[in-house]
């Protein structure tokens, strides 16, 4: 395993940076997901730690050691894509051992290395199948095997369950992050699925744009958002966001003077301190309160559409022309319930350009 820095690295394609002078730390064994929507640069960076994609500008850097320079083979990096890439007129056992074969080690290492990568992603029962013949789980296992046989530095993963079907998916989740967290080898993988990076980072790094939002563990990127675009980025459902109007004597929902939230006083000081008139109210839907109450922060709605969604119940409720999602147990008593409550404690507020505020 190794230590990857990458240092004010950028990529350029003409004029656009697709990689924007990015810097991070990736510790020894550490599991670290980039997450974005595409086009934000993150499969660029991949394959720029892989070797795979010339560096504009910048170093990277393997337990200190400069790499920017050297092939992939002189990185000793190992990589899976999203698509599945074994040799189809070989067996599991073939194409794991191709890369040990083709680095010249001897036979009895090879069974060893065969024998112990077996135990590791319990693949015993298909070495002697074909590639062909095998669901896209064990497939995905198999290519996993191939990749790590050889003691990679670092493990680089390019979208690799999103070709697996949806009913493999998850558990495919759960091994993978078993499997790196047994194997130790530092990983990057690559995924726009937020849902993915949650599950299986240590951290994730949330890019835009070619450049990187927020990097923590993915409860502080929930908790915490670093603003509006990692806010609406992480969660699912995705967070509500309520237009305010700042007035003399508080915060409005929109231009409804009657419709009154609550906010800290050091988010009202640094609006005002900014000149702001208008600000973004955020709250995640499952911690939005039913209510029949009356007062400030008891806002009444319309219930719009509900649905099942596994084990929630999912509401839509209108407010002020704005729609809000609730996420509900479900036994929630809720349809004689028409005020919504957005507890000051569990409400996070943005400037119109999108920064957090307080």
């Amino acid at each position: 395993m190794a230590k990857v820095e990458l240092d004010r690295l950028t990529v350029q394609f003409g004029e656009v940076a697709a990689v924007d002078g990015i810097s991070l730390v990736l510790d020894h064994g550490e599991f670290i997901v980039l997450l974005g929507p595409s086009g934000c640069g993150k499969t660029t960076a991949l394959r720029s730690i892989a070797g795979l994609q010339h560096a504009s500008s910048g170093e990277i850097r393997f337990d200190g050691k400069p790499v920017t320079k050297l092939s992939p083979a002189q990185r000793n990096v190992a990589m899976v894509f999203q698509f599945v890439s074994l040799y189809p007129h070989l067996t599991v056992r073939q194409n794991v051992a191709f890369p040990l074969r083709a680095k010249g080690v001897s036979g009895r290492e090879i069974a060893e290395k065969i024998e112990w990568i077996a135990k590791v992603f319990s693949i015993g029962d298909i070495l002697d199948r074909y590639p062909g013949g095998l669901p896209p789980g064990s497939r995905q296992k198999a290519a996993l095997a191939r990749a790590v046989v050889r003691n990679p530095d670092v493990l680089l993963l390019d979208e690799p369950l999103s070709a697996v079907d949806e009913q493999y998916r998850e558990e495919m989740r759960w091994e993978l992050r078993h499997l790196q967290k047994k194997l130790g080898v530092t990983t990057v993988h690559v995924t726009h699925d937020q849902r993915e990076a949650m599950s299986l980072a240590d951290r994730v790094v949330l890019m835009r744009a070619g450049r990187i939002v927020q990097v923590g563990p993915p409860t502080a990127l929930f908790n915490d958002p670093a603003d509006r675009f990692a806010a609406f980025f992480i969660g699912s459902p995705g967070m509500n966001f309520v237009d305010l109007t700042l007035a003399a004597d508080g915060l409005h929902v929109a231009a409804d003077q009657t419709l009154r939230v609550s906010a800290p006083n050091n988010v009202l000081e640094d609006a005002r301190a900014k000149g702001l008139n208008q600000i973004v109210l955020g709250i995640r839907p499952h911690m939005v309160e039913l209510t029949n109450g009356v007062g400030q922060d008891m806002l009444p709605a319309t219930l719009l559409d509900a649905a099942l969604v596994g084990r929630d119940l999912e509401a839509q409720f209108a407010l002020a022309g704005q729609t809000i999602k609730v996420v509900l147990p479900l036994d929630a008593e809720f349809r004689d319930k028409r005020r919504l409550r957005l507890p000051p404690a569990h409400c996070l507020f943005f400037a119109p350009d999108g920064t957090r505020l307080g």
